[in-house]
């Protein structure tokens, strides 16, 4: 695919910023945040998306924090189900080719090896049901589109809808306060680094490739084991401890999110890094080491 006009929904996120700094370098795009278009409302993305004739929508738009999505599973499903049936409906009527960013909870958690994206979804909590919703309306579309799963995701902004900056200097905020640091972190994944993963959406976008793709980082890890490499890739002299009593909450948790790129390496266009370089590029890039 030659040079596109790209419309880039959730442009001041934390993907949204990265993705948007990629590709504006081969391609001209268009960074919508909340200010310019309400994806929930059928007649904003139509007045917006019509203004601006895309060939690509790029929706990175969503709520992520699972209490909330409990507590508010109608603005969830508006916000991560509904407003991609919207976009995805405008990219059907105007040759355009939607471009929906999911998730690792799409899945329950109960297998231990790798989800390919040939493995049925299940997911066990509001968040991944309205994310699974935006995933079955982009499919439904157009035979032409791209829903692209990740996990773990951190980068140089903060997250618009989680409290914390990312899980990284979350982190390293919390090894520089106390001598020693107990948490649990059981859960397997693969945290991914923003930027490697904007290269990667670019590279899909440029070779024209249709479907499901999973896009994280090479290799897995607990989120304890990735706070441990975080203080042994800074160096800092503090005492992690696996905190063994279970954490009481109420919403449903997969213990095992662990994506295989499979279809990025049978098309030969697999950019992702193993996690512990991603996280080096981070703390690099940062300024960190």
């Amino acid at each position: 695919m030659e040079s596109v006009k790209i419309a880039i929904i959730g442009a001041n996120g934390q993907l949204g910023t990265d993705l948007n700094a990629v590709l504006q370098n081969s391609h001209e795009t268009i960074p919508l945040t909340h200010n310019n278009i309400e994806i929930s409302d059928k007649q904003s993305v139509n007045r917006i998306l019509d203004e601006y004739s895309p060939d690509v929508v790029v929706n990175t738009a969503a709520i992520h924090d699972l209490e909330k999505c409990e507590k508010r599973p109608e603005e969830s499903s508006l916000i991560n189900g509904l407003g991609q049936k919207y976009l995805s409906e405008w990219c059907a009527l105007n040759d355009s080719k939607p471009i929906y960013i999911s998730t690792d909870y799409v899945f329950d958690g109960q297998q231990r090896k790798p989800y390919t994206e040939y493995d049925c979804a299940k997911p066990v909590n509001t968040y991944g049901l309205t994310k699974l919703m935006g995933e079955y309306f982009t499919s439904i579309s157009s035979t032409s589109y791209n829903i692209i799963r990740t996990s773990g995701l951190y980068g140089t902004t903060p997250c618009r809808g989680k409290d914390s900056y990312n899980f990284v200097e979350m982190f390293i905020d919390l090894a520089k306060e106390k001598d020693s640091i107990k948490f649990g972190g059981s859960e397997v994944t693969s945290p991914t680094f923003t930027v490697n993963l904007a290269k990667q959406i670019e590279k899909i976008i440029k070779l024209d490739v249709n479907g499901i793709f999973h896009a994280v980082s090479q290799g897995e890890t607990s989120w304890f084991d990735f706070g441990k490499e975080i203080i042994n890739q800074l160096d800092i002299c503090v005492k992690i401890e696996k905190r063994t009593t279970p954490f009481e909450e109420e919403i449903s948790r997969p213990q095992y999110t662990v994506l295989k790129n499979k279809r990025l390496q049978e098309h030969k266009i697999e950019e992702m890094k193993y996690w512990g370089e991603n996280l080096l590029d981070y703390l690099e890039m940062t300024g960190r080491i």
